[in-house]
């Protein structure tokens, strides 16, 4: 490439568009490997330097490797969030046929839940959908 840079240079005193080094560095950042992307942006500037034609070309360059090295230290940099961990959970039992009356399946589960309105525990048939978060007393319970 060193070559043909000194030929662009003999002919036209700049070096064209090279859409190789974008084009890669655009393929790197999708595949989301931000140590080629950023070495290929790295390499296209390289060869660019000073004697761009188009300066563009060099902007979306710089664009990429800067954007690929945010990426790259936030990757490195432990995450700073604290992750806030749901402090009621659900214990799930499985129970022989028939132990509650209506069921009839091979394995019947009875959900165990923590009603988030008064912290009592109650259960219910395990199905599908969303789970309640008031126990049964809580929900037909007059609103004040």
């Amino acid at each position: 490439m060193d070559g043909i840079c000194a030929a662009f240079m003999a002919k036209w005193g700049k070096v064209p568009l090279l859409d190789t080094y974008r084009q890669m560095a655009i393929r790197q950042q999708k595949l989301k490997d931000w140590q080629a992307c950023k070495w290929w942006a790295e390499r296209g500037l390289a060869l660019y330097g000073q004697r761009a034609a188009r300066e563009e070309a060099v902007e979306d360059l710089i664009k990429r490797r800067n954007r690929a090295d945010g990426k790259l230290e936030a990757a490195a940099r432990p995450e700073s969030r604290v992750r806030l961990e749901r402090t009621q959970t659900a214990v799930v039992s499985a129970i022989p046929p028939g132990g509650v009356p209506g069921t009839t399946g091979q394995e019947a589960e009875v959900e165990v839940l923590i009603c988030q309105g008064c912290n009592r525990r109650f259960e219910r048939m395990r199905v599908r959908g969303r789970k309640p978060t008031l126990c049964p007393a809580c929900r037909t319970a007059p609103k004040a």
